[in-house]
């Protein structure tokens, strides 16, 4: 079975008239959203899901009374969900900062070998 990470997290700017997702599934009414909820992969850290809530849900999904995600208990291969224009960005800045860590990282770790290197051509003079 797969776990997931359910996270709630402000509506993106984008998304700020949207209605409620779980309203209109579940009771066909259309409540405007006040945040969204997201749902990762605990394993892979890759989003399942990304859902709009209204107020009167998000109570209910964090007193838990509103079923979680229906794909929870399957056993189905897991789908790469496209990043939102946000994630793109802020997985690009990770990408770019780790990337610079580990060049500053091999640098450091040249210059360590080249002096261990001359102090062994000293040592042999």
């Amino acid at each position: 079975m797969r776990e997931l990470l359910y996270t709630i997290l402000e509506l993106e700017k984008w998304n700020r008239m949207a209605t409620c997702d779980l309203c209109s599934q579940f009771e066909n009414r259309e409540n405007k959203a006040v945040c969204q909820i997201r749902m990762r992969s605990k394993v892979t850290g890759e989003m399942v899901s990304n859902v709009c809530v209204c107020a009167r849900c998000k109570e209910k999904f964090e007193e838990d009374e509103l079923p979680k995600c229906e794909r929870d208990n399957e056993d189905l291969e897991e789908k790469e969900l496209p990043l939102l224009p946000d994630e793109e960005i802020s997985q690009t800045a990770f990408y770019e900062r780790q990337i610079n860590a580990l060049q500053e990282k091999e640098s450091q770790l040249t210059e360590e070998v080249d002096t261990h290197l001359e102090a062994l051509e000293i040592a042999e003079d």
